[in-house]
């Protein structure tokens, strides 16, 4: 491997950032930054005399996985035909209201009064009104 030094001074190693005794690995025409450190476990990882157990506690524990998930629920309000068009909301207007027909029903909220969410309306007996 052949090291320059000073190839653009003041850049910091590729692998962990230090600024400390960067040299420059010419490899083609790629130039890798690398400290001193980062060059000592390079040169250990390419010797005929690799031993795992000179990077004990430096590896990842043999149950990490690669990637760190996680997961999103996301909600889709979609039009239901089968709900019923002339079920009247909260707010007064019909179910089909709250759905543009122009835009495959997206559900845009109440095209008269600005109610976002459809509730339906409960009945009141007594009154015989809603």
């Amino acid at each position: 491997m052949k090291y320059t030094d000073g190839l653009l001074k003041g850049n910091p190693c590729n692998e962990c950032h230090s600024s400390e005794d960067v040299k420059v690995l010419e490899i083609s025409s790629l130039n890798i930054y690398l400290c001193f450190k980062c060059r000592e476990n390079l040169r250990l990882l390419l010797s005929e005399d690799f031993n795992i157990q000179s990077f004990k506690g430096k590896l990842p524990d043999k149950g990490e996985q690669p990637y760190i998930e996680s997961e999103e629920i996301i909600t889709n309000r979609k039009y239901n035909p089968i709900y019923g068009d002339d079920r009247i909301c909260e707010c007064g207007h019909s179910y089909y209201r709250h759905f543009d027909s122009y835009e495959d029903n997206y559900p845009c909220g109440c095209k008269y009064c600005g109610c976002y969410v459809f509730v339906e309306a409960i009945k009141n007996d007594k009154e015989g009104d809603i």
